[in-house]
């Protein structure tokens, strides 16, 4: 049962680091990134390293730490719930224009 487990898990994890949609995946204690699959951060420019030190406001110049929490508190966690956002945020050297999603829910 636990090698099903695994396996399942190991597949869910190539699905979403192969996803053509950009997934990032935040810590709800401190909202450092735990994961941002592979076509984030080419788009970004960072690597995994590199964002795991960054939070969600780092990416986004115009929005502060304090005006991100606001944004996501009324967020209700539920199953399959996850909240989308257009932002500009900073990629590495440069500023482009994207739809996020995310999900605070942990």
């Amino acid at each position: 049962m636990q090698n099903a487990v695994n396996m399942t898990s190991d597949r869910l994890g190539r699905i979403v680091e192969d996803a053509l949609s950009e997934v990032y995946v935040f810590s709800a204690q401190d909202f450092t990134f735990s994961l941002v699959n592979r076509g984030a951060r080419e788009n970004l420019g960072f690597t995994m390293e590199e964002l795991r030190a960054k939070t969600p406001w780092d990416l986004k110049p115009t929005l502060s730490r304090q005006e991100f929490l606001d944004l996501v508190d009324p967020i209700p966690c539920s199953k399959g719930f996850a909240p989308a956002w257009n932002s500009r945020r900073f990629t590495k050297g440069k500023m482009a224009r994207a739809t996020t999603s995310g999900s605070i829910c942990s």
